[in-house]
């Protein structure tokens, strides 16, 4: 029988408690520090790849390995955490985190790097999964899509610090030093974690307060009841639990036939199948093609170097600051976008960040001077953090309704293929069709995934349990 307990439905308005909004910051805290070396090794690890024994060539291998392997341990992770709950597994992992990040310090070759970069993989799936399953658990729907964004810019605090300060601290005391020096920062996330899985341990009756409350006696079966030693007790009375007759239709809306009750399951399943469309169309749109083609096309725009504000700068630093740009956006707006999908409802945000996003591509497409490439790549890079955090609350949501684990990993495993896919095919299709051409169709296809999820979505309301037609 599983162990982990989700936030139920029916406590949509309750905010989460003290030791609730504790236990969420100390994992994004701990979920921060564990990104602190694999972002460096983006930034550094083509200049060091001599010195540590792996051909220059293999290194896009490396960079690339930790996401691939998630296609496979992003379903384990859910397994195991259904299984064994969220504490312990998410503390093994930031071991594991702290371990292959120390280990990025050995000049032991091609081979044994790889074997750390599958494994910093491995307890990624576990870290990512392990964050979202804490906000299911400890904030309630209404508050869903504003923790969600706020664990989000915690955990990237760690990968922009990794970026601006990297670099930096290389140069100055070494690469060796620098990358022992985030190890250590990333085994005071290993003891975060730990301080959590305590505390999680010494609260037995959390589960039947504020921040995990119990089942609702309509949940559990007569068995358990009776074993508990209470009789059945009747539901609580609410407009989601009333039966269909005893709740008006609206005025524009016909009362739903019992006959398609039965539907719902396969409504959900629906539901699901298009979220994973749709977390797969952001990662191959946002995190992988446009990511890894912007520096492509700088290159082809504007050759070696561009003019911006009254001064000549590289393009490869141009990339640079574009790139950090999209990490501070998100610090930004992720918390933000999670309180307007609470306030407005996920369908509303998530088509105005597609919709930002495909007018922004339109834009970067046609582009010509410097200031309007600029203004286009932030555009986009506001539009991917809004329809990202959407879409994560979409499957926190969905989770909630039962199999968070297998949802929530399933979700993650579509974004990850959609990320590992879009460089090769960005570069391959900017060969054959041109990058212009390429970003138009890319619009095209993120307007059809939008039309998809409205229409998928359409009935959701916010702050209520979702109702199926």
């Amino acid at each position: 029988m599983a162990k982990f307990v989700e936030h139920k439905e029916g406590d949509q308005s309750r905010p989460a408690s003290v030791s609730g909004v504790g236990s969420v910051t100390a994992v994004a805290a701990a979920v921060s520090v564990s990104l602190l070396g694999d972002a460096f090794l983006y930034a550094v690890l083509p200049s060091q790849a001599a010195a540590l024994g792996i051909p220059l060539v293999l290194v896009g291998v490396l960079l690339s390995a930790n996401r691939f392997v998630r296609f496979v341990t992003n379903g384990w992770a859910g397994e195991v955490y259904a299984r064994h709950g969220r504490n312990r597994p998410f503390f093994l992992a930031m071991v594991g985190a702290t371990l292959t990040t120390f280990s990025y310090a050995l000049p032991w070759g091609f081979w044994p790097f790889l074997a750390a970069r599958l494994l910093w993989g491995t307890c990624f799936s576990f870290l990512r999964l392990g964050q979202t399953l804490a906000v299911l658990k400890h904030a309630g729907a209404a508050q869903r899509g504003h923790w969600l964004g706020r664990v989000q810019a915690v955990s990237r605090l760690g990968t922009v610090f990794a970026l601006v300060a990297g670099g930096y601290l290389t140069d100055r005391m070494g690469y060796r030093f620098t990358i022992l020096l985030f190890g250590a920062l990333t085994a005071v996330g290993a003891v975060i974690a730990w301080q959590d899985r305590r505390q999680a341990a010494s609260q037995p009756a959390a589960a039947s307060g504020p921040s995990a409350p119990s089942p609702a006696p309509g949940d559990q079966p007569p068995a358990a009841q009776s074993a508990a030693g209470a009789p059945p007790s009747p539901p609580r009375p609410s407009a989601e639990a009333a039966p269909a007759s005893s709740v008006p239709p609206a005025p524009d809306q016909d009362p739903m036939p019992r006959t398609r009750r039965p539907n719902l399951a396969a409504c959900r399943r629906r539901r699901a199948a298009v979220l994973f469309a749709a977390g797969f169309a952001q990662g191959f749109a946002g995190f992988g093609l446009v990511m890894g083609t912007l520096s492509l096309l700088l290159l082809e725009r504007f050759g070696q170097s561009v003019a911006v504000l009254d001064t000549t700068v590289g393009v490869a630093t141009l990339s640079g600051w574009l790139l950090g740009a999209r990490w501070v956006l998100e610090l930004v707006l992720a918390p933000q976008s999670g309180r307007l999908a609470d306030r407005f409802g996920k369908r509303t945000t998530a088509l105005a960040g597609a919709a930002l996003q495909a007018s922004a591509l339109l834009l970067l497409a046609r582009a010509a001077g410097a200031g309007a490439t600029i203004a286009s790549a932030c555009v986009l890079f506001a539009g991917l953090v809004i329809l990202a955090v959407s879409l994560e609350t979409t499957a926190a949501d969905l989770a909630a309704q039962g199999r968070p684990t297998v949802i929530l990993s399933r979700y993650n495993t579509a974004q990850d293929l959609g990320a590992a896919l879009g460089p090769s095919i960005g570069y391959t299709l900017g060969e054959t069709l041109g990058l212009p051409a390429m970003y138009t169709g890319l619009a095209a296809l993120l307007v059809v995934v939008a039309g998809l999820y409205a229409w998928a979505f359409r009935d959701a309301v916010p702050r209520a349990r979702s109702v199926c037609p």
